[in-house]
């Protein structure tokens, strides 16, 4: 995750190395053309990291989805519910959730419109008012139970321990497919970031019928291709082996701290 403003690092190639991923659970306004990101975000696909963002949390109106998830470059996540969930609106009214149903404040796309400057419009990337169709892809994003950030009161949504807080928002359902991607990219070290992106929508989401505004391609989904069969926790099927996982998370928040962090093959039954 990052604040807004160390992402800026990246155009000058200062993580080339050794970031393969990065997550942007934030987001604000603007469109593709005029946003500040859109530079950055292309130029770290250029140096072949896989930028996901979450799609934002101003649904469910059409032309809500936030910048930098607007760029066209990045992954755009939308949130879902990951179980049923049925209670009482703040109006009184009986209101019920299913599983894999849309979050009301999951952002809906398309983007907003495009804008060009009339007198420098032979160097805008797209034509005055063009729209892109985003959100990329959905994940869990409500009553996400998460290690706590260190910042923002969460009382009341304990969950598990002290450490640990249950939210909801496209900033809960973007990790998830960080997270998805990394694996994609341990897998295929060989892919650049686009190819990694169009692998992702492609063979790991599960289209839920609905609109492509809501949902994009659909669920991401990591076991439809075999990538939840036979191996044990910490390990994932490459061929016909069984390899260990190895993820470094970089937290850019605090560029002190550097984590690894193995995942669990098995949890992604419910991705």
């Amino acid at each position: 995750n990052d604040d807004g403003e160390l992402i800026i690092d990246l155009s000058d190639g200062c993580f080339d190395d050794h970031v393969d991923v990065i997550n942007m659970s934030l987001g604000g306004g603007g469109d593709p053309e005029s946003s500040g990101y859109r530079e950055i975000i292309e130029a770290a696909t250029e140096l072949g990291i896989v930028v996901v963002i979450s799609a934002g949390n101003s649904g469910p109106s059409s032309t809500t989805i936030g910048c930098p998830g607007c760029i066209e470059q990045s992954v755009a996540v939308a949130a879902s519910f990951k179980e049923y969930l049925s209670g009482y609106d703040s109006y009184g009214n009986f209101v019920e959730y299913f599983t894999d149903d849309i979050a009301p404040f999951s952002s809906r796309g398309p983007t907003r419109p495009t804008i060009c400057d009339e007198e420098n419009e032979e160097d805008c990337i797209y034509p005055p008012g063009t729209q892109l169709d985003k959100p990329d892809i959905t994940g869990p994003g409500v009553y996400i139970c998460a290690a706590r950030a260190g910042f923002g009161p969460y009382s009341g949504s304990q969950c598990e321990d002290g450490n640990h807080a249950s939210i909801s928002g496209t900033s809960m359902s973007s990790p998830h497919v960080a997270g998805a991607v990394a694996l994609l990219r341990q897998i295929h070290p060989e892919l650049n970031s686009h190819e990694i992106k169009e692998l992702l929508l492609s063979q790991y989401v599960m289209d839920l019928g609905i609109d492509k505004w809501d949902q994009g391609f659909g669920r991401i989904n990591m076991c439809l291709t075999g990538l939840c069969d036979d191996c044990e926790d910490n390990l994932v099927e490459i061929g016909n082996q069984c390899v260990p996982i190895d993820i470094e998370v970089l937290d850019l928040s605090n560029q002190n701290m550097s984590t690894y962090l193995p995942s669990t093959i098995g949890q992604l039954s419910n991705l």
